[in-house]
């Protein structure tokens, strides 16, 4: 594979030495550079590869839907939907504004999206009657959300689980279901209800979450939908029990991929935090990386020689064709 490379970038080679060289140039060190980029080329592209498969997606998407057999009520309709138009309508809502909605607390004040807004928001969309999938789903958010913060620090965003029920979630019953869930305490998690049905509907198209009564309770899509700090969609995850980096690198993406053009120190730590913090699957745990800070220190001091190099070949072609 190796070798096959270097022929492949040799081509490239010949045509940018035969652009910096002359005609007077000796045949020698023609060889000599076209070598040496050469080399640049495949070592650059091995380490690209490299460290491209360490960011690579960690979790394909597990089971959509949601199937639970409490909650729904003696008059409910069997309403079902296939997973296939229910993954494409959640997708359609990825680069989508996220409207504001009145929306209540546990306590029952009244919240909005906008008082979020600064930082990424996790939403999930769970019934407080659901005996199965919802408790399932949050808490496997819980341990993704452990995960995150010990990658993007304790207050870099906020989660809320919405009750879609109106008939019963009620901010007393969201209290209930935060407390069963041992998450009822976190400063950054709140659960939150509409009293509205329209409310609930319009969020639910908005997010791209689907749901339908069904004779007992709901099919639902088991879905995580990550908003960023200017309030649109930034994607969305499948499965009551995700794999949690799936979240993990989202939000690092959002917290440390600033598209601000500012150059700052902070911004720059940010983005070694980004890329330079992988997932260990042993320890469950977000670490830094020092083997791709060492790439990235060869690949400066490779660099340095090759335009050391260059510079002095250029040097001496000039000296060689004004003598």
């Amino acid at each position: 594979m190796m070798e096959s490379r270097f022929w492949r970038y040799n081509g490239f080679a010949r045509g940018i030495a035969g652009r910096i060289a002359d005609r007077g140039m000796e045949t020698v060190q023609h060889r000599f550079l076209i070598r040496v980029i050469t080399l640049l080329f495949v070592f650059l592209s091995a380490h690209g590869i490299t460290h491209g498969q360490e960011g690579a997606a960690l979790s394909a998407p597990p089971a959509l839907l949601g199937e639970d057999a409490e909650g729904g009520g003696d008059d409910a309709s069997s309403n079902g939907f296939d997973d296939t138009s229910a993954l494409a309508f959640s997708q359609a809502a990825i680069g989508r504004q996220l409207a504001d909605y009145d929306l209540l607390d546990r306590e029952g004040r009244p919240v909005r999206f906008s008082d979020y807004r600064g930082k990424p928001l996790v939403i999930s969309m769970i019934y407080s009657s659901c005996y199965h999938t919802c408790p399932v789903i949050t808490q496997y958010l819980e341990r993704a959300v452990k995960l995150a913060r010990s990658a993007v620090g304790e207050d870099s965003f906020n989660i809320v689980s919405i009750g879609f029920d109106v008939r019963h979630d009620r901010p007393a019953s969201m209290k209930t279901f935060a407390r069963q869930q041992g998450v009822s305490r976190d400063p950054h998690w709140e659960f939150l209800s509409a009293a509205d049905a329209a409310v609930v509907q319009q969020l639910s198209d908005n997010l791209g979450f689907i749901f339908t009564r069904t004779q007992t309770g709901f099919d639902h899509l088991a879905q995580v939908t990550v908003i960023d700090g200017d309030g649109t969609i930034y994607r969305q995850i499948y499965g009551e029990n995700f794999n949690p980096p799936v979240l993990v690198e989202t939000l690092k993406e959002i917290v440390f991929g600033s598209t601000s053009s500012e150059i700052s120190f902070a911004r720059l730590v940010n983005k070694a935090r980004l890329w330079c913090t992988i997932y260990d699957p042993k320890s469950n745990t977000y670490r830094f990386n020092y083997s791709m800070v060492a790439g990235f220190g060869v690949t400066l001091v490779v660099l340095s020689v090759f335009i050391f190099v260059i510079v002095r070949m250029w040097i001496r072609i000039l000296s060689a064709g004004s003598a």
